[in-house]
């Protein structure tokens, strides 16, 4: 009688052929490719930051702003021809 069990184990080395009792036991294995992702670091790219000062002339156009402030005499402020002193009417 032929019989098949399947195993399904990862193994590190070939099992050989072996006898239990009355059984003959004869290993079947495959190779499975097995492929992996692994980081590697390739390069580094180093940057260094360096300070420069750059004198340039250069004609540019300026804009021009101008604030006229005209004032104008409130209600609460006297009238022309009136001044804040009081005058008083002469005594008969």
């Amino acid at each position: 009688m032929v019989e098949t069990v399947p195993v399904g184990l990862r193994i590190d080395v070939m099992p050989k052929t072996r006898v239990e009792g009355d059984t003959t036991i004869v290993p079947i294995v495959e190779e499975v490719l097995y492929t992996e992702k692994r980081l590697f670091l390739k390069e580094e790219l180093r940057i260094t930051r360096r300070r420069s000062t750059r004198h340039v002339h250069d004609t540019v156009t300026l804009r021009h702003q101008e604030a006229v402030v005209s004032r104008v005499q409130s209600a609460t402020e006297n009238h022309p021809g009136t001044s804040g002193e009081r005058t008083e009417k002469p005594q008969e």
